[in-house]
């Protein structure tokens, strides 16, 4: 265990306050935003469909891709009996956020927004004791970018060089959910949120590949 004076300690717990109060602070922000960036962005999804780069950056959001994609890593280092897990790790960030998310659907308990932008709550749970009238059209956090940043949280943990293009991916995947119109504003912030906790956890261990942490909790 690596000694820490209790100067560093202090500054530790400070830049956490500052983090945690900068966190608290766009999310309200993002839940004051929600209705006017729906109204802004909402689109045709039936015509977004026939767009490959929309069909693409959808995609990102589907955990086969991220399977397919970390199983390939995994498949390499066991070829090359490296011990490095980091396929399995991102195989396992993308699985754990998307459901993290699901449970958080039904605990939180917000429905997708309607076609004027609003946003409905269940009753306390309402979605656990009663699934038929409020287990349905739950959207926060949405799944797809909870499943998209928890895939590409844990590349640029584990990759930082591969990093922009990782979470370029997951951010197209977050904007087609919002152009479709089947996620506010908030349902994406908070699916970031959870992935960047969960490829925390999940990489704590691991130094990256190429250079230097790009992010850690601590």
């Amino acid at each position: 265990m690596t000694y820490r004076s209790p100067l560093e300690r202090r500054h530790s717990r400070l830049k956490r306050l500052r983090t945690a109060g900068l966190v608290t602070l766009v999310c309200v922000l993002a839940l004051w935003l929600d209705r006017p960036v729906y109204l802004l962005t909402r689109g045709d999804e039936e015509g977004l469909e026939g767009n490959d780069w929309y069909q693409m950056f959808r995609a990102v959001g589907f955990l086969p891709t991220w399977l397919l994609a970390g199983g390939a890593i995994a498949l390499v280092e066991w070829r090359e009996r490296l011990a490095r897990p980091t396929g399995l790790l991102i195989m396992g960030s993308a699985t754990a956020t998307g459901l993290l998310a699901e449970l958080l659907k039904i605990v939180l308990g917000r429905h997708r927004p309607d076609e004027h932008g609003h946003l409905d709550w269940n009753p306390l749970l309402g979605a656990v004791y009663d699934p038929d009238k409020y287990g349905s059209s739950l959207g926060l956090p949405s799944s797809h970018a909870a499943v998209a940043f928890g895939g590409a949280m844990a590349v640029a943990m584990l990759y930082p060089g591969a990093r922009l293009v990782a979470l370029a991916a997951a951010a197209g995947c977050a904007l087609t959910r919002l152009l479709a119109g089947a996620h506010a504003l908030s349902d994406l912030l908070l699916a970031g949120l959870i992935a960047w906790g969960v490829a925390a956890l999940f990489t704590r261990h691991h130094r990256p590949r190429d250079g230097r942490p790009w992010v850690r909790f601590g």
